[in-house]
């Protein structure tokens, strides 16, 4: 994939999630949004996050995101501790798209983000569904792991 410079007229896309286990469709969804010239957000929910919702990863906040910076040295990476502060920062990245994963094109998506259709159109935010890859999930995985343990 070429190398993108990025300025402060680039389209910016939010990418957030708990990325855990980072796998394909992760990095395929990435590539996808780098692929339409867009500059990808990419924003790691934190370990207090996590545990908020009642979640539990096999790696911590640091390690995912470090995870993430091997694949995309050059983009933003960073992360959010509290699932109340997503609406903020959503808000304060001023992204033109919200990249989610068609796995979770659902009605329940926007509340999830602590957003809803308002917001998007009070800072002209568009839902960008990139199509899933395969049938990979971090929830496959970690099933197929606890099934073969």
């Amino acid at each position: 994939m070429k190398k993108t410079k990025w300025n402060d007229n680039s389209l910016k896309a939010y990418i957030g999630g708990t990325f855990d286990i980072l796998h394909a469709g992760h990095i395929n969804l990435i590539k996808k949004v780098k692929e339409m010239n867009i500059r990808p957000i990419i924003v790691v929910n934190g370990d207090k996050f996590v545990s908020e919702n009642n979640k539990k990863c096999a790696y911590s906040a640091k390690e995912r995101a470090t995870a993430l910076v091997e694949f995309f040295p050059n983009d933003t990476i960073e992360i959010i501790e509290h699932m109340k502060d997503q609406r903020a920062n959503i808000a304060n990245k001023k992204p033109n798209f919200i990249v989610v994963g068609t796995d979770w094109m659902r009605p329940e998506i926007l509340p999830q983000l602590g957003i809803d259709n308002d917001f998007l159109r009070t800072y002209n935010i568009a839902m960008l569904f990139i199509p899933r890859f395969n049938s990979i999930s971090s929830t496959s995985i970690k099933n197929t792991l606890k099934n073969n343990i």
